[in-house]
């Protein structure tokens, strides 16, 4: 059975989208997957501020809003079942 901590990763990475955040190299990484839900959001809280990430799903187009700290870099990772556009 998962601890609380890993269920709450697995949410924020597996369905979030919320791959990777690199504290050291302030970089954070996002994957959307091909999952059947038509929406998500979520807050994780940082040293620096606060990573928001919103999301909606249309078919196989993905649109996400996010907010991170000014000195985090995003990097967002092409899927091949999704096509993803920044904005709601």
């Amino acid at each position: 059975m998962l601890g609380n901590s890993s269920a709450v990763h697995v949410l924020y990475r597996d369905v979030l989208g919320v791959k990777d955040i690199d504290y050291q190299q302030k970089l954070i990484t996002i994957q959307f997957s091909d999952l059947d839900l038509t929406h998500c959001s979520g807050e994780i809280p940082l040293e620096e501020g606060i990573l928001q990430l919103k999301w909606d799903r249309s078919g196989d187009t993905v649109s996400y809003q996010l907010g991170a700290p000014a000195d985090y870099q995003v990097q967002i990772l092409d899927s091949p079942e999704l096509k993803i556009t920044k904005d709601l």
